[in-house]
């Protein structure tokens, strides 16, 4: 048996309360674009909004489409892509969400 959907809206609400999607971003935009994400009829439609309204870039959304949130949101740090890989490790951009730096 197969999970009930999650409802757009209860999906971008965990989204902005772990900080994925900024909710300062959310707030700026229009009325209209806002609506339009809101009514996203699958989470494929509402990615594909967020990236261009620039809420999320690909990366981010890649990683949501695979099903995984694991680490897109370290403390207050957003991780916006994969810079590389090692024998020692792995190397993330990542953006500090109240500083934006």
């Amino acid at each position: 048996m197969q999970p009930a959907p999650t409802s757009i809206p209860l999906l971008l609400e965990s989204w902005l309360a772990t900080s994925l999607v900024l909710k300062e971003d959310w707030d700026q935009l229009p009325d209209d674009q806002r609506s339009a994400i809101l009514h996203s009829s699958n989470d494929k439609t509402l990615r594909r909004l967020l990236v261009t309204n620039h809420l999320l870039n690909e990366y981010q959304a890649d990683r949501l489409a695979s099903g995984s949130t694991f680490g897109l949101v370290l403390g207050n740090y957003r991780v916006l892509s994969r810079l590389g890989a090692g024998g020692m490790g792995v190397v993330f951009l990542a953006e500090h969400t109240r500083m934006r730096r």
